[in-house]
């Protein structure tokens, strides 16, 4: 028996593409895909959200079973913490542990876990596609966790762009682009835990190298033929977009999306430009 929950966390800014590796790799590699915990607690009807398996969460043969009332799963940071732990990453140095005390993500991990081997899937991961640096930061301080961390980033003219897709603003993409991979860098420099750095734009050029090398760092086989995997494996993620019903059913393959050079102002194009060459950026 395990004495630790191993768990996979992918880090990454918002629409980094996390979405669609946490699905690939919950389909073709002994990993389950848990979707984004953060956000359970978001849910006020948590039970009556449609699973992607098809089913509501309450009848879902993983998630059903599973009382979700007492747990207090860790979701984000108050404004100034946030900003102190920023900080503290500016200044090249890991933050002490400023969050609040008391939430179980140790033990509803360690649930799943058990109620995973009751099924008979036997998993060699959890994967927590949360992305956020702050609930990371959370995690390792937990010695129940057995924690691996995937630092997913896409370059920096497509992942804003999707910033100015969902409505969230051109210069609150580029800042949150900035510091989130800032913070990613320090925290594979820092911390002592397993890390690995996947560029979006490689998985997607090539996905079947970049899954070989993820199963390399996690020890464990992946498929060779991704969109039979993903057609045939059953998934239960509830969070994330609504497009998560039809993955299974709809998925073709991964191809590399540029459409960010329609969506982009040529002076937005240029600015960005600008900062990743100042910065040493990788390119999409």
């Amino acid at each position: 028996m395990r004495s630790k929950v191993p768990l996979l966390y992918i880090l990454g800014t918002p629409y980094c593409g996390s979405t669609l590796l946490g699905f690939i790799l919950g389909a073709a590699s002994p990993v389950f895909n848990a979707g984004e915990i953060q956000h359970f607690r978001r849910f006020p009807d948590i039970r009556n959200r449609l699973c992607s398996c098809g089913r509501p969460v309450h009848s879902c043969p993983v998630w059903g079973p599973l009382d979700f009332s007492p747990f207090r799963l860790f979701s984000k940071l108050k404004r100034p913490q946030q900003l102190l732990v920023t900080l503290h990453f500016l200044a090249d140095r890991l933050p002490a542990r400023p969050f609040r005390t008391g939430s179980h993500d140790a033990l509803f991990l360690k649930t799943l876990w058990d109620r995973l081997e009751h099924l008979g899937l036997h998993p060699r991961y959890i994967l927590d596609n949360s992305k956020s640096p702050f609930r990371l930061l959370h995690l390792m301080a937990f010695k129940e966790l057995d924690l691996r961390i995937l630092h997913l980033q896409r370059g920096i003219h497509g992942n804003v762009a999707s910033f100015v897709k969902a409505e969230d603003g051109f210069l609150w993409g580029t800042l949150k682009y900035l510091l989130i991979n800032r913070m990613a860098k320090k925290l594979s420099a820092l911390c002592h835990h397993p890390f690995l750095s996947v560029r979006y734009e490689d998985f997607c050029r090539d996905p079947q190298g970049e899954l070989d090398r993820i199963g390399r760092f996690l020890e464990v086989a992946v498929q060779e033929d991704i969109v039979r995997a993903v057609r045939e494996s059953p998934l239960h993620v509830f969070t994330g977009s609504d497009w998560r019903h039809h993955f299974s059913r709809n998925f073709q393959g991964v191809s590399l999306d540029t459409s960010w050079e329609n969506r982009l102002s040529g002076p937005q194009i240029r600015f960005l430009g600008v900062i990743r060459d100042l910065l040493r950026l990788e390119s999409g």
